[in-house]
């Protein structure tokens, strides 16, 4: 069996699902008999009745204890919620309806989210990583929170920080290690001069060169030849 994540792609659409598995092998068969019998996500199940079924495209081999970091930054560069089939941000995201600890989802005390809170919005540079070694909670429930993703409760509580932390969101590194150094290897990319560039943080590369992220990704991972003047080498 492979571990690993994995695209969805439909004939007829560069909208893509990404995914992670821990049988690669087998992983297609299931979306698929979910798509006919109707009980896919809503997005999948209109995929599946206006394109049909998709094909599976191995992005990456992985250990399983880094397929959720994996998928999450997968996500990302495909935009795959905001321009895809995809309906969560994070491999770990839930959809909750009861504040903190009162949901049965919860595996932290209101009062640890409450600090994990503080924290972000208190030291602005301070990354995810390093927010998780403060309080041992793990990435991606801090990465969730840093977005306004779940844990609503905290806008009541705290209504002038929460502004602060939104205002926040999207500028704050998530881990301390590059794409290179967590085996993703992005191509080189040439300039509109010319020049030759590696590439170990996309989004990072987009916006310090005023380029449209999702623009750049696609470069990145062939779906367009240019932007910008901007394309592999």
């Amino acid at each position: 069996m492979t571990v690993g994540i994995y695209k969805l792609n439909f004939k007829g659409t560069d909208k893509v699902y990404i995914g992670q598995s821990l049988s690669l092998e087998t992983r297609l068969g299931k979306h698929i008999k979910k798509m006919r019998n109707n009980s896919h996500s809503k997005k999948m199940n209109l995929a599946y009745l206006e394109f049909g079924e998709p094909t599976l495209e191995v992005l990456c081999e992985c250990a399983a204890n880094e397929l959720n970091d994996f998928e999450n930054e997968t996500i990302e560069i495909w935009d795959a919620v905001n321009n895809g089939f995809n309906t969560l941000y994070t491999a770990e995201q839930v959809y909750n309806t009861a504040p903190g600890d009162k949901n049965s989802n919860s595996k932290y005390s209101n009062g640890k989210i409450e600090e994990v809170f503080l924290i972000l919005v208190q030291q602005p540079n301070i990354s995810l990583v390093n927010v998780s070694e403060l309080t041992n909670v793990s990435v991606l429930v801090i990465r969730s929170i840093s977005r306004g993703l779940n844990h609503k409760w905290l806008q009541d509580k705290y209504p002038e920080e929460y502004n602060v932390l939104i205002s926040l969101k999207g500028s704050r590194r998530s881990n301390s290690h590059s794409a290179e150094q967590r085996g993703i290897n992005y191509p080189d990319i040439l300039s509109p001069t010319g020049v030759t560039y590696k590439v170990t943080n996309a989004k990072l590369f987009a916006t310090n060169n005023l380029l449209d992220p999702a623009s750049f990704h696609k470069v990145l991972c062939g779906q367009r030849k240019t932007h910008k003047g901007w394309k592999l080498a």
